[in-house]
């Protein structure tokens, strides 16, 4: 069911640590795969330490997503 995927992936999404003094690259990929794997376009930019990262995902058409479940 997708409510219970949705749920799942925030779940997911509030166990990783965001505490700006730490990084958030597990976070960063994870957010890119979960993506990827629904043919989003992904822009990732990291910090000048390449320690921390910010994405970007797009998707131009919601009904040509391709839903991983």
């Amino acid at each position: 069911m997708i409510i219970d995927k949705a749920i799942s992936i925030l779940k997911d999404l509030v166990g990783f640590p965001t505490v700006s003094a730490d990084s958030n690259l597990e976070m960063i990929a994870y957010i890119s795969k979960l993506s990827e794997t629904a043919n989003a376009r992904i822009i990732v930019e990291h910090n000048s330490d390449k320690t921390k990262a910010n994405i970007f995902a797009t998707s131009v058409r919601w009904d040509r997503i391709v839903w991983p479940y």
